[in-house]
């Protein structure tokens, strides 16, 4: 099964597809692990872009319905263009799952006294780090569009 990867930011929406079962090459030394094999992006204000991800998309399924993990920090309009593309792409065969921040994930605590306003790209971010270098004390920084100095 493959499985596409959806960041919807700020200012752009991020993919990346894995192919299961394709074996991935370990990362070199301090880098981290990269198990999709085809990503991109595009700007919120650029719809001929969004057209064209319809057809890679499509091109890399290759007819099969791929299951679809979506994280959406820029809010129910912009989710629901991209639930849009995605059935212009795949019909009604592809299954969404729709990424929350949740209080904690595989031994995971989220810290927030409201674990929501944890920004779900964010918390997708430690869970994965969690998970690559489980048991590890940990620092991850990240600077996106909305970042405030």
């Amino acid at each position: 099964m493959s499985t596409l990867l959806i960041d919807i930011g700020n200012t752009r929406l991020k993919w990346a597809w894995c192919d299961d079962g394709l074996q991935v090459p370990p990362p070199a030394a301090g880098a981290l692990p990269t198990p999709w094999q085809h990503a991109g992006a595009a700007t919120h204000t650029a719809p001929p872009e969004r057209a064209a991800l319809v057809g890679t998309w499509q091109q890399l399924a290759g007819g099969r319905a791929p299951a679809v993990w979506i994280a959406n920090v820029a809010g129910p309009t912009l989710a629901g263009q991209v639930d849009a593309l995605l059935t212009e792409a795949f019909g009604s065969l592809a299954t969404l799952e729709w990424v929350r921040t949740a209080a904690a994930h595989g031994g995971l605590l989220n810290g927030y006294r409201e674990p929501t306003q944890l920004g779900v790209d964010r918390w997708v971010g430690s869970v994965g780090a969690h998970r690559w270098l489980p048991g590890q004390t940990l620092l991850i920084v990240t600077a996106g569009t909305a970042t405030t100095l």
